[in-house]
């Protein structure tokens, strides 16, 4: 969209609309048009005032993450916010939708802002280990002083444009009228008057200086021994009223540039970036609400059905047994209003919650679902039973989501079913573990995918995709991280200590303590058909033991232990524990980027991340290995691999891929998966 000078019949008005899809971020092609835009009116005898605005409902948002790998390319987020607030015109930023990051540093440059009630406003930038870089550090005191600026920066969460956090920000809120409209009476009320200024020269929140530095104190005290960008923030916002603006300007620029360099920003961004990228089944999107129904209805069925009302979806748990579906019910609703107490809510907000799941005991109520969640058993025979079974009370676009990952579950479904059935494995952990991996067929067809998108959406899943009939990218480096475990625990490293060394290295839980929230069953088969079902994870299992609790063992667990060790007892460096984890995990991924399990490394570092809880600071196990340099990685694995035999090859021997992309310099961030994957077919072919 171009810029275009709107008549109000008291002034002239350009309107510069920024326009990146589809999120709007403030990239370097969008940065050099305004910079462009505000140059030519500025010249502009025939302009009197500037309107930022957004485009498909969103004003802007931040840097994008792919840029943050390098310094900004000319001009720079904090060029064009200087450029935006010098202007001698007044600005306008008109405001709806997503105001995030650096969206939001440019609307802070503009003199001043207008937007609709709901527009959502806040800066993201330390959930990836960053300050602002556009000014926003000396900007946003200004306005609204010391405590609430950093609410704001150091909550990293968006507030409403209407809400009491942002007084001072927002100028005026656009009610009953377009925000554009509404800027434009502003611009010729500021035309007129004169009375407006910028955002450098206003001291409204330089008031009480007194309550500025107690405000400031309470947050130092708050934060503790916090990250450095953390302490980097507060120490900047505690300078603004006595550092000059341009000064402070500048440290925040030199600030944001060391950040930008740090491991922990790096693996934050990468594992940002993995998330974004693997967030849609088909680029489709669905018509129409969604709702949900559970077959049988289980205790899994029940947790996803919560999860559903709180997101505003109606559920019906099916179960042929009144007592068991009552009981079932019963246990949701309860568990809903128990959640409800705790946030607050009224009791008839919380009762409305309660009241979108409900319990019937005949298949008739499939019909009234979009998405039919089936509990599939272990045996396929099973399955295709109860596919037949509820197939003729179903929607012609009707979804089913069988929660397996072992099983082709379309190749099990009938015929009346073709190109509408997938496997799903929800991740579900007492942690946050958003995973969905949906497993597609090569006949499922795209409005059954844009169903199932849009439901597992509702539910705040972050999506991941890989081919049925092909291992499960989450089983997969589950397996892996507890194969490896295990070879520590043979070599004489105790179970807890590994665990201790993965929760200090920042996972959820331990490798041995994620057992317990593991399907059994599917554990101690893949166990088997990959000949470890005698190592450690799999007797504890079987056998009954309970794994380590917080990093301590129990007197069970320590005899079977000691029973499958083959060396005497050591406690390596906690850093050797973690490297080796990571090696494992990275050869298992090389593993699955050859059979064409996933289609790029980085949905790896996502089941891992949303799956199983890996450390985000890393980015995943495949943005680790990066960030430790390949080459490092595979002497390690050397190094394991001579010093405990080549019984431990299977975990630790460096896997081809691996040891190419280091010997030629690359990165798996740079991995074209589709040739390595020819490669591995061609190879396969000429050997058989």
């Amino acid at each position: 969209m171009a810029m275009r000078v709107v008549s109000t019949g008291v002034c002239s008005v350009a309107v510069i609309p920024l326009s990146n899809p589809p999120l709007n971020a403030v990239g370097t092609g969008l940065r050099r048009r305004l910079m462009a835009d505000l140059d030519q009116i500025a010249d502009d005898p025939n302009v009197d005032a500037v309107a930022l605005t957004g485009s498909a409902g969103v004003f802007a948002t931040t840097l994008p993450i792919r840029e943050l790998d390098d310094p900004q390319s000319a001009p720079d987020l904090a060029a064009v916010c200087r450029r935006i607030e010098d202007m001698d015109k007044p600005v306008i930023a008109c405001l709806e939708g997503h105001v995030a990051g650096a969206g939001l540093e440019l609307a802070l440059s503009a003199h001043v802002r207008v937007a609709t009630p709901k527009a959502r406003i806040g800066f993201p930038d330390l959930n990836i280990g960053l300050c602002t870089a556009g000014g926003s550090l000396a900007r946003l005191p200004r306005l609204i002083g010391a405590d609430r600026a950093l609410r704001f920066v150091l909550g990293a969460v968006p507030h409403s444009a209407d809400s009491p956090m942002c007084r001072g920000v927002i100028d005026r809120i656009a009610k009953g009228q377009e925000v554009l409209d509404a800027g434009l009476a502003y611009a010729d009320e500021l035309v007129q008057n004169g009375l407006w200024a910028r955002t450098r020269d206003r001291a409204d929140g330089f008031a009480d200086l007194h309550g500025y530095d107690a405000a400031v104190k309470r947050w130092r005290k708050a934060a503790g021994p916090k990250g450095r960008a953390e302490r980097e923030i507060i120490d900047m916002i505690a300078a603004a009223p006595m550092m000059p603006f341009s000064d402070l300007i500048a440290q925040e620029q030199t600030v944001f540039e060391a950040l930008r360099q740090t491991s922990r920003s790096k693996g934050l961004r990468r594992a940002r970036f993995a998330e974004q990228r693997s967030t849609r089944l088909t680029p489709r999107n669905s018509d129409g609400p969604v709702s949900f129904a559970f077959y049988p209805a289980s205790q899994t069925g029940t947790r996803i059905a919560g999860a559903a009302a709180q997101a505003a979806v109606n559920s019906v748990l099916v179960e042929l047994d009144d007592v068991q579906g009552v009981q079932l019910l019963g246990d949701v609703r309860y568990r809903l209003m128990r959640q409800a107490d705790v946030l607050g809510l009224k009791p008839d907000t919380a009762r409305g919650i309660a009241s979108r799941v409900s319990t019937r005991a005949d298949l008739s109520a499939l019909s009234e679902a979009s998405i039919v969640f089936v509990s599939s058993g272990d045996n396929p025979d099973d399955l295709t039973l109860r596919l037949a079974e509820i197939a003729p009370f179903l929607r012609d676009t009707a979804v089913v989501l069988c929660l397996s990952m072992e099983m082709d579950c379309q190749l099990l479904a009938p015929a009346s079913l073709a190109g509408r059935v997938m496997g799903v494995y929800l991740s579900d952990m007492e942690f946050p573990a958003r995973l969905a991996e949906v497993k597609i067929s090569d006949g499922t067809n795209a409005p059954a995918l844009a169903t199932a998108q849009a439901g597992l959406r509702k539910l705040g899943r972050v999506l991941l995709r890989s081919p049925a009939g092909l291992p499960s990218v989450a089983h997969g480096m589950f397996d892996a991280l507890l194969a490896s475990a295990d070879r520590l625990a043979e070599v004489g490293v105790a179970p807890e200590i590994i665990d201790r060394a993965l929760r200090d290295h920042g996972m959820a839980r331990g490798a041995y303590e994620l057992l317990g929230r593991a399907p059994t069953a599917d554990y101690l088969r893949r166990a088997k058909a990959a000949g470890r079902d005698n190592r450690l994870s799999a007797r504890i299992l079987r056998d009954g033991v309970a794994p380590p609790r917080g990093g301590v063992s129990n007197v069970l667990l320590d005899d079977l232990a000691g029973t499958l060790r083959r060396d005497a007892l050591w406690t390596p460096p906690a850093a050797l524990i973690r490297s080796a984890t990571t090696l494992a995990l990275v050869n298992a991924g090389c593993g699955l980027i050859e059979q064409g399990v996933v289609e790029r490394p980085l949905q790896i570092d996502v089941a891992m991340l949303q799956g199983w809880g890996y450390p985000r600071t890393t980015g995943g196990p495949m943005a680790e290995a990066d960030l430790m340099g390949l080459p490092s990685l595979v002497e390690l694995g050397r190094r394991l691999t001579d010093r405990f035999g080549p019984v431990c090859a299977d975990v630790w021997a460096p896997h081809p891929i691996l040891q190419r992309l280091a010997q030629d310099g690359a990165a798996f961030r740079d991995l074209d998966v589709d040739a390595v994957v020819r490669k591995a077919q061609a190879q396969a072919q000429a050997t058989a």
